[in-house]
């Protein structure tokens, strides 16, 4: 099934509404942009954040700022420091967030990241 085409678009994040989502401890602002096929979200973190489960959506994630945590199923920690990113397909590993000290991440997600 083919992708829906996105036309071009300019996103001012300052005006995207906040949702705020608490973790096993700590809280995630979340601001959410749906475009159908993919969906952009900015995510801040505050210190101490644990996330309340394991997740197995797929993902690209570019840290921002800040440093987060990804801890595998197979118990692995992988530290994504401020101008790097991480990618995982759909059902393909399923993965855990901690921030100790605070972060902001952009997501892109979708069923493209089969």
């Amino acid at each position: 099934m083919p992708a829906t085409p996105i036309p071009f678009s300019v996103t001012d994040w300052t005006r995207v509404p906040v949702v705020e989502e608490k973790g096993i401890t700590g809280i995630a602002s979340i601001k959410t942009l749906n475009l159908g096929d993919v969906i952009l979200r900015q995510i801040e973190y505050s210190s101490n954040f644990e996330s309340d489960h394991f997740c197995q959506k797929g993902h690209i994630v570019y840290c921002i700022s800040g440093a987060i945590e990804i801890e595998l199923s197979n118990d692995s920690i992988h530290t994504i420091t401020a101008g790097n990113t991480f990618q995982v397909a759909n059902e393909e590993s399923s993965h855990k967030l901690y921030s100790k000290a605070g972060a902001k991440i952009f997501i892109a997600d979708g069923a493209f990241l089969k």
